[in-house]
């Protein structure tokens, strides 16, 4: 965790300078050689901090920079040395002095750096983990020197070079500390990976290149070549630099901090991408339509459908079914032909409206839910959705018995909870009642009736007496309210106690 954040930090003041030389040093080879030279800079403060950190770290744990007397010292010492060649031989260059006279070796030495760097990161990288290169080298020599067919002997000189140049490697084995798993995650999920971060890198690039160092151009060479803070002729010793270092300040800040932000719309793009294609969360649109007849989606809502007819009655499914032959018919099909029962019992009531029960508006609900409970369920199978949104988002399907008694009002779906729940704040919050909440609480009161109806509480007449009973849109006087106040009250502490009850133990309640 300390080697992956103190990169993170190591790859942003790495961008900041290549771009900072890009801009204003652009065409200069040193400028652009000081690139590796910072890497290396950057590679041994990460040593030095690790160092520092594990100075006092118990005896025998091996961790990344372990005390002097340890073999991850070596590893300070190891980056110590490449940075002082790197940095006499560019000296060295500039300064004209080289024993082999003007050959450039010092824009040699900046490649093959980079060039080992690049090639290390390829070499190491593995399906979701680096290994250590020199160990891996080290153990490719150690199993030929066990092999007596390429000769042996020849290769132990070499094995002991590679594990002495990997005494001070940062990278322990590919292994779980809390349990013995390889950190193996498959390429196809590591290739996935690299996608993912190459566009969010890209657009913070973009973004960095285009909207924070292109604008601080003119300013820095504004304050670079006026002289504010001149003290020699020469410019090299003026204190300009200053004035640049505090301006590009807020830019570096902004740099160091916008990949989150870019983290979050690439994740954001990821989601969608996932929902809408490979998870193709309108699937049970298309099965829907497939089911329906072969016109289409249109007989599928229609007033001509075969799934409308079977409400109507005009259908095949309108014919009388047994017990066995009903159980092999499809989920849809049992709602519709208990709609049809429903459409059936309270047409033969006298003056009874059939709200939202003529036409092929219960066909198209119908249709509609399982739709939406086949989206939040698979909102829930990839861990969207806990079970009680689930519960709370679904509607509630009622297949009823033709044998049951039912009461004016019913459809065989219930909306989702949190729409009745809506409903009834708003209708507690506000003096008056619009058409949705009188929707909402006519459906809440017919499903109640119907429940007391099949318990015995209530008998046919009170019913029928609660079902057209109207209640008042307002208070008539402040008593009034005051008596609905405390009945909702008294209602809201009754649910609270069931729940209560719902929720305890077998053991508790005894």
């Amino acid at each position: 965790m300390y080697r992956a954040f103190f990169r993170v930090w190591a790859f942003l003041i790495l961008e900041f300078h290549v771009m900072a030389v890009l801009l204003w040093w652009n065409g200069n080879h040193y400028a652009y050689t000081s690139v590796p030279l910072c890497h290396a800079l950057l590679c041994l403060v990460e040593q030095l901090a690790g160092l520092w950190t594990q100075r006092a770290s118990d005896r025998g744990i091996r961790v990344h920079g372990g005390p002097l007397s340890g073999a991850h010292a070596l590893g300070f010492l190891q980056w110590l040395a490449v940075l002082v060649v790197m940095v006499l031989v560019m000296m060295a260059q500039i300064s004209d002095w080289w024993v082999f006279g003007t050959y450039t070796i010092w824009w040699w030495v900046a490649a093959g750096y980079s060039g080992l760097v690049v090639a290390h990161a390829v070499l190491s990288t593995r399906d979701g983990h680096q290994v250590s290169f020199t160990h891996s080298v080290a153990g490719v020599f150690r199993r030929w020197q066990r092999s007596s067919a390429c000769f042996g002997w020849f290769w132990a000189p070499w094995a002991w070079v590679w594990e002495f140049l990997g005494a001070s490697s940062a990278r322990p084995p590919p292994r779980e500390h809390l349990a013995p798993y390889d950190l193996h995650t498959g390429w196809g999920t590591h290739l996935s990976n690299i996608v993912f971060w190459a566009v969010v890198l890209g657009m913070k690039l973009a973004f960095d290149w285009f909207a924070v160092m292109r604008t601080l151009e003119p300013a820095i060479l504004g304050l670079y070549n006026r002289g504010w803070l001149r003290n020699s002729d020469s410019g090299h010793a003026d204190g300009d630099i200053i004035l640049c270092i505090a301006r590009c300040l807020p830019a570096a800040l902004t740099m160091f901090n916008d990949t989150q932000i870019f983290y979050y719309v690439t994740v954001g793009m990821f989601g969608w991408l996932k929902g809408l294609v490979q998870l193709n969360l309108g699937r049970a649109v298309g099965a829907a339509c497939d089911a329906s007849a072969p016109a289409g989606s249109h007989s599928a809502t229609s007033s001509f459908g075969s799934m409308t007819r079977s409400v109507t009655g005009s259908g095949d499914l309108a014919r009388a079914r047994g017990p066995n032959e009903r159980g092999q018919l499809s989920h849809t099909e049992r709602l519709l032909e208990s709609t049809r029962e429903l459409v059936k019992q309270q047409s033969l009531e006298a003056n009874k409206v059939r709200t939202y029960l003529d036409g092929d508006r219960v066909t198209q609900w119908l249709l509609f839910s399982d739709v939406w409970n086949a989206v939040v369920e698979d909102l829930r199978d990839v861990d969207l959705l806990t079970n009680a949104e689930r519960d709370n988002l679904v509607f509630v399907h009622l297949e009823s018995d033709p044998s049951i008694e039912i009461v004016s009002g019913m459809r065989p779906f219930m909306l989702p909870i949190i729409f009745y729940g809506g409903q009834i704040q708003r209708a507690l919050e506000r003096p008056g009642v619009d058409s949705g909440q009188r929707v909402g609480l006519s459906e809440m009161r017919a499903l109640l009736c119907w429940l007391l109806l099949q318990l015995r509480v209530l008998d046919r007449a009170q019913c029928d007496a609660l079902l057209e009973f109207q209640p008042l849109d307002a208070p008539l006087d402040l008593e009034h309210r005051t008596s609905r106040l405390r009945a909702a009250a008294l209602v809201s502490e009754l649910l609270k106690t069931v729940q209560r009850v719902q929720a305890g133990a077998p053991d508790e309640l005894g």
